[in-house]
């Protein structure tokens, strides 16, 4: 009929421990490419990210990282299922992202506040 549905992995994550100076990510990445493709789900490497956590003194070098021929953004922070994380384990951004945000939602109550402090004053002068 000419119909064609497109059906995307979203949400996925590879976890993998890699040992020593090794920065292959073994066959789990083959197996999920084979996966989604015996179930006809596409991966989009376009939005794909790559995020290493090292933290050693020394962190090695890690080559770049390609699924399907295609090369994958390393990232040194990302949010994950709301929570923000940098690449050394670290929720500094994340502390900040939710400050930022009760920042930005206390604005009005702060503004009222402000409006009501201003009326009381002109009253009793």
């Amino acid at each position: 009929m000419g119909h064609h549905i497109i059906k995307f992995a979203d949400d996925s994550v590879i976890v993998s421990l890699l040992c020593g100076d090794d920065p292959d990510h073994g066959p789990v990445v083959g197996e999920f490419t084979d996966w989604c493709c015996s179930f006809f789900l596409d991966i989009d490497v376009s939005i794909t990210k790559e995020m290493t956590i090292d933290i050693r003194k020394n962190p090695s070098v890690m080559s770049p990282f390609s699924v399907a021929n295609q090369t994958v953004e390393l990232l040194h922070n990302y949010k994950y299922l709301g929570t923000n994380t940098d690449n050394k384990l670290s929720f500094d951004c994340h502390v900040d992202a939710v400050c930022k945000k009760a920042y930005q939602r206390m604005y009005f109550y702060r503004l009222q506040g402000i409006v009501k402090c201003a009326a009381k004053l002109q009253v009793s002068v």
